[in-house]
């Protein structure tokens, strides 16, 4: 194939559209070579999805999986050794982006991160009355010593972290980043609540 290229396309220099999906994003649509990954993609990007809070974790999944397989060594045996490079490291990009987009937190500050401006700059969260709450609602949920306790309790928080997760949706999609912040810090509160108890269950 590349044989039967025009000159002007022999002399070409190995560049990605910003649109399609799949292999369209990782060779170059000319000469089909692998190419460096690009250092301002978002996970987003790198996993086919739309840079919205609310994901089908389903599709997330598909799209992880198809790239795994354009990627896997066994592509590359014959291939340069700058090429097989490259496939690691779209490999260790793709791992890193399908771990934060699968975790509501870590996908919620990534995409914070895309959408604020230089100039923002959230206010944390410093309500008194809550970090007393929480720290109160700790010490109850590490004394708790029944498995029925523990579990009750651990169904109430992850209600609460669902609730949570719909109300950064609801944020994200009006752009109140100072909520959506905000919420952010809350749930990650709540979570390790959540992962205190999950630890104390048989």
């Amino acid at each position: 194939m590349f044989e039967a290229m025009s000159k002007e396309e022999k002399k070409h220099l190995c560049d990605v559209s910003d649109e399609g999906e799949g292999a369209s994003l990782l060779f170059c649509k000319i000469c089909g070579k692998l190419l460096a990954p690009r250092p301002d993609s978002s996970y987003f990007t790198v996993l086919g999805m739309r840079d919205t809070f609310p994901l089908n974790l389903q599709d997330l999944e598909k799209n992880y999986l198809a790239r795994q397989r354009l990627l896997h060594p066994d592509q590359f045996v014959l291939k340069s050794e700058e090429e097989r490079f490259e496939a690691q490291e779209h490999t260790i990009l793709l791992n890193e982006a399908y771990r934060t987009l699968k975790s509501p937190s870590l996908r919620g500050y990534h995409l914070l991160s895309l959408k604020k401006k230089k100039e923002d700059v959230f206010d944390k969260t410093q309500d008194p009355l809550f970090l007393m709450n929480m720290m109160e609602e700790r010490e109850q949920m590490e004394a708790l010593n029944t498995q029925n306790d523990i579990k009750e309790a651990s169904n109430r928080i992850k209600e609460h972290l669902q609730g949570l997760e719909k109300e950064m949706g609801e944020a994200f999609d009006v752009e109140n980043l100072q909520k959506a912040s905000q919420l952010l810090d809350h749930f990650q509160y709540r979570l390790q609540l959540y992962k205190l108890l999950q630890a104390k269950l048989l």
